[in-house]
């Protein structure tokens, strides 16, 4: 199973110039890993001419774009028209694969209750021009369980409504995005492996305060592996077991330094909690 690294917690620190985009793919190469799973925000930031060459440089490839679609009212050419340029930044990138988010890039912050019916109603309608658009294009359209009650994505329930829905959508496995919902990471996957194809691997631990509210009143926090209460390790030996092609490492930068060498080390911790070294 290729491994791959979500990229978008390290943004501050190039943008603070901390580490250069160059210096996160020779890290990510360094520790074996094939790939990066970014955000079409930060490709735009960087620039895409800079993200192939730093890519390619250092043998990598974009294995996974994700792409922000607004669709909490749903507007039919604007969606359009983000779908078109997200299929079109895939393609300039190499990058066969394409998870939507149905949600402007800051809005997550900002949500506030609505009728899960008719955001069920919306995302039907969204994702579904979604995987028309990509397939045209001989791109692969996914959704990624989200950790927001909110929406209608959190729970197996919810996201396989939506994949019956719609059925040329694929999905990609957060494996602690259901948590918020109350649901099990590996009984999530074990009812939705038929529809998933591509894997975040995160793990998560709770607390009294933070942006994603779980059902029972807490919130949820991404934490390095072994830290957290999922069982990462096990997951990724099912993937495995299971054929799943490829997989990403959900990062949280390390503390102090954050230069090549403290975010190559630290990535290390990932890689190595994975294959038990």
């Amino acid at each position: 199973m290729k491994l791959s690294l979500l990229s978008f917690p390290v943004i501050p620190d190039i943008m603070l110039r901390r580490l250069k985009f160059s210096d996160l793919c020779a890290a990510a190469a360094d520790c074996g890993l094939s790939g990066l799973d970014m955000m079409a925000g930060e490709i735009k930031l960087y620039g895409a001419k800079k993200v192939v060459a730093g890519l390619r440089s250092c043998g990598l490839e974009l294995a996974c774009l994700i792409a922000h679609v607004p669709m909490t009212k749903y507007d039919e050419k604007r969606a359009a028209k983000k779908i078109d340029a997200a299929a079109g930044l895939a393609c300039d990138c190499g990058c066969r694969r394409v998870m939507f988010v149905p949600m402007g890039q800051f809005e997550a912050g900002r949500l506030r209750p609505r009728d899960k019916e008719e955001l069920f109603a919306h995302y039907a309608r969204g994702f579904a021009l979604a995987a028309e658009k990509c397939a045209a294009a001989g791109l692969e359209a996914c959704v990624e369980d989200t950790p927001t009650c909110l929406l209608p994505l959190s729970s197996a329930d919810e996201c396989e409504r939506l994949l019956r829905a719609v059925p040329g959508l694929g999905l990609v496995y957060d494996t602690a995005n259901m948590l918020p919902a109350g649901d099990d990471p590996a009984a999530f996957y074990e009812r939705l492996r038929g529809r998933t194809v591509h894997a975040h691997l995160k793990d998560a631990a709770f607390a009294d305060r933070g942006q994603d509210r779980c059902a029972d009143g807490r919130f949820m926090h991404c934490r390095a592996f072994g830290e957290g209460v999922v069982p990462v390790k096990d997951i990724c030996r099912r993937l495995e077991e299971d054929g799943m092609p490829s997989a990403a490492i959900e990062y949280t930068s390390p503390a102090g330094r954050r230069d090549r060498a403290a975010h190559t080390a630290h990535i290390k911790k990932f890689t190595d909690y994975l294959t038990g070294k």
